[in-house]
């Protein structure tokens, strides 16, 4: 039962597997126009909302143009920024904070030239939160996940198994104070969401507590079902309201309602909480009532159901985060998750312990340290939840040989193929006219020129490494390259996936 109660906790839904991500901007991402836009657009995956005072245009000085507005659209997919007058010629560089549905912050940005301006400006690379801002985040989910074992998870379980300890006040107490601590949760992962939205703390407002997304309208109803049940505790209605209502909640703040499947990773993600729930919250029980009027043969059969149901969900849900095994070794997630399998595999040798104890006078008390335990691994999955998932992150280079023969061969690799700007690096053994282009068409890009910088010697031989690369859109590209050999120019091309 130890074992398998575990089990359960690995299987928790890590649920931050898909934030918003960047589709599109317009301007184009790397792009130049003739003449200065009059406003900057960015296309998400998602719905997402704009943090208040985050959209900003500067130039190559450093300069930054007056925003008039920020404008969602109507299914919030695309955030339009309207600049108080068009840009004159220069290099700009657009940014923007967003707010996934999921309550993450994501950053977006783009890069254009306007008119006689050449080169682009980078964006650096930073955190779209703070180290605070994240420590808080993963409190209001530990609080969450505790609460809906104690009061969800228990009143299911209780519900389906053992009816009759509803009048025990042990199990009142402890439906109660999961409520409690489930209340707290929610609470504190709305207040986390309106402070983003908001830009910060000193500028939280009413207006900033959105209720109309997925995660926002679930905890709201499920925060009413808990006040309601923590006034009406003997009402069976109420109390299941309240656990149906808390499945949607922790499945919409782990962002199971992904719009691109939808509604798979909903379903998933709603029967693997569930399952979850059941699970602990009999371990709940059986620690709280001592073993006292609590069948195990009974909870045996009930768990090893719920053991399958969270297994097919969560390997479900596992293919979906992770695209490839290397990703398991090349991004934060990959890692995380690993790290986290190992805490469990800890927690496993500790469960077949205690299970082997448990029928012998006072074994049953040791579940308590399985749920110390427990705790430890929901902290684990709270951190998870907060990485981008590797189906996000996953950035694999790209590196290959192109042998045109006579002694005329060039390495040619590419360390980041996520969209945006890339660096394409050519070394050979001598220098000789080299030229590149990319092409896609599923992008409709016919020709998009590779320039270098000037060829530099190496121990090897010579290297040239592009000079303000963008590549606008995810898909197939095509690497066209010629160079020429003692024999005349020679033409060689290979594809990539740009992520």
């Amino acid at each position: 039962m130890i074992v398998l109660a575990v089990m359960g906790i690995v299987l928790w839904p890590a649920p931050a597997w898909a934030h918003a991500t960047l589709v599109s901007t317009t301007p184009t991402d790397g792009g130049h126009l003739d003449s200065g836009p009059a406003l900057v657009a960015f296309t998400l995956s998602e719905a997402v909302s704009v943090v208040a005072g985050s959209p900003q245009v500067v130039d190559q000085d450093g300069r930054r143009y007056e925003i008039a507005r920020a404008e969602l659209s109507a299914d919030r997919t695309v955030v339009t920024v309207w600049l108080a007058r068009a840009l004159p010629d220069g290099s700009f560089l657009a940014t923007a904070r967003l707010l996934s549905v999921d309550t993450h912050v994501v950053s977006v940005s783009a890069a254009f030239t306007v008119g006689a301006a050449d080169g682009l400006i980078t964006a650096h690379r930073t955190e779209a939160t703070g180290i605070g801002d994240r420590i808080v985040s993963y409190a209001a989910k530990l609080l969450t996940y505790l609460g809906a074992v104690s009061s969800a998870g228990v009143l299911v379980t209780t519900a389906c198994l053992w009816p009759h300890l509803r009048e025990r006040r042990r199990w009142q107490l402890v439906v109660r104070w999961g409520g409690i601590l489930l209340v707290a949760g929610l609470t504190s992962r709305l207040v986390v969401d309106a402070v983003h939205r908001s830009g910060g703390f000193t500028r939280i407002s009413s207006g900033a507590l959105d209720v109309t997304g997925g995660f926002g309208l679930s905890a709201l109803i499920a925060l009413g079902a808990l006040l309601l049940h923590l006034n009406l505790p003997r009402s069976r209605l109420v109390g299941v309201g309240a656990a149906v209502a808390t499945v949607l909640a922790v499945t919409y703040g782990g962002h199971g309602a992904d719009p691109a499947l939808f509604p798979l990773p909903l379903a998933l993600t709603a029967l693997h909480v569930y399952a979850i729930l059941a699970w602990l919250g009999g371990v709940v029980v059986i620690a709280v009532e001592l073993h006292r009027d609590v069948p195990l043969a009974t909870w045996h059969r009930y768990a090893l159901a719920h053991v399958a149901l969270a297994a097919g969900t969560g390997a479900g849900l596992g293919l979906l985060r992770v695209p490839a095994p290397e990703a398991l070794l090349t991004t934060a997630y990959g890692k995380a998750l690993m790290v986290k399998v190992a805490l469990v595999a800890m927690a496993l040798a500790t469960a077949a312990v205690v299970y082997r104890r448990l029928a012998r006078p006072g074994g049953v008390r040791l579940v308590g340290a399985e749920l110390l335990l427990a705790t430890t691994v929901f902290g684990a999955t709270g951190v998870l939840s907060s990485v981008a998932p590797a189906s996000a992150s996953y950035d694999p280079p790209v590196h290959t040989t192109v042998n045109f023969g006579g002694g005329a061969v060039l390495d040619i690799s590419i360390p980041s193929t996520r969209r945006g700007p890339q660096q394409l690096i050519v070394e050979s053994a001598r220098e000789s006219a080299l030229s590149v282009d990319l092409s896609s068409e599923a992008a409709n890009v016919a020709r998009l020129p590779v320039r270098f910088d000037a060829a530099q010697r190496t121990g090897r031989g010579v290297r040239w490494s592009s000079r303000d690369l963008v590549v606008p859109v995810r898909g197939n590209w095509q690497v066209t390259v010629t160079f020429t050999t003692p024999a005349g120019p020679r033409v060689a091309s290979f594809r990539y996936d740009v992520r």
